[in-house]
């Protein structure tokens, strides 16, 4: 039915995304060389961006409540011993959409045969953890570019779901320590559980209208990141 729709309506096929990344190298024809140019193409713009951060002695005085570097830490960072029924609610709340990474295997077949897998993967998350050693098969990951513009390639990473599973378990203890020491900024949105794009544009909008209505000037600086991953 849609077909004879976009025809109707003059609308042109879509190309496939392969195809697109091919035309947009040019000359390139076999998969080595389309994967090297990704990766010359995504090296060469994270070197036209990148700068040398100043080192700086200066700590001062945090009037937002937040961490600074001269602050005394309230608490220790430790990750207690995984369980099963810890893993379990992890592996069922996790999207079972998301593509599988380099081992093929999907969080929703895990899923499948958790009750015979999960006593395999609580000993490994242990021992990974107290041994401080991380699997390099799970280090490698899939990086799929997808097509922007003219040379333009937003880099998405695809991981295995077995790290996922235990990123999200050392996830809960670092982010219970991050609140606790009030590192993390209040006025960081993103990663950041219960808080969306919505209430930085809220909370900018605020600042800016109660800046103007005091007569005040309202300057923003808008960044965008170029060459960022995403999984």
């Amino acid at each position: 039915m849609w077909e004879n729709v976009n025809q109707t309506l003059e609308r042109k096929k879509k190309s496939r995304l392969d195809e697109v990344i091919k035309a947009a190298m040019g000359k390139t024809r076999n998969t080595e060389e389309i994967v090297n140019g990704f990766a010359d193409c995504f090296e060469q713009g994270v070197e036209e961006i990148k700068h040398i951060c100043r080192m700086t002695q200066n700590i001062t005085k945090n009037t937002d409540n937040e961490f600074d570097e001269g602050q005394e830490l309230q608490s220790m960072f430790y990750i207690l011993r995984a369980t099963n029924t810890e893993l379990k609610k992890i592996i069922f709340g996790m999207n079972i959409n998301k593509s599988p990474g380099k081992d093929n295997i999907r969080i929703k077949d895990i899923q499948f045969i958790t009750n015979d897998f999960v006593d395999t993967l609580t000993t490994l998350i242990n021992k990974s953890i107290k041994e401080g050693c991380f699997p390099d098969c799970l280090k490698t990951s899939i990086i799929r570019p997808i097509y922007s513009n003219q040379k333009n390639y937003r880099p998405i990473t695809f991981l295995p779901a077995i790290q996922r599973i235990m990123e999200k378990y050392v996830l809960s203890f670092l982010n219970k320590y991050l609140l606790e020491n009030q590192i993390i900024n209040s006025q960081q949105y993103d990663f950041q559980k219960g808080k969306s794009t919505q209430d930085a544009l809220e909370d900018f909008t605020n600042k800016a209208n109660s800046l103007l209505n005091s007569r005040c000037h309202a300057l923003c600086l808008f960044i965008d990141l170029s060459k960022v991953y995403y999984k």
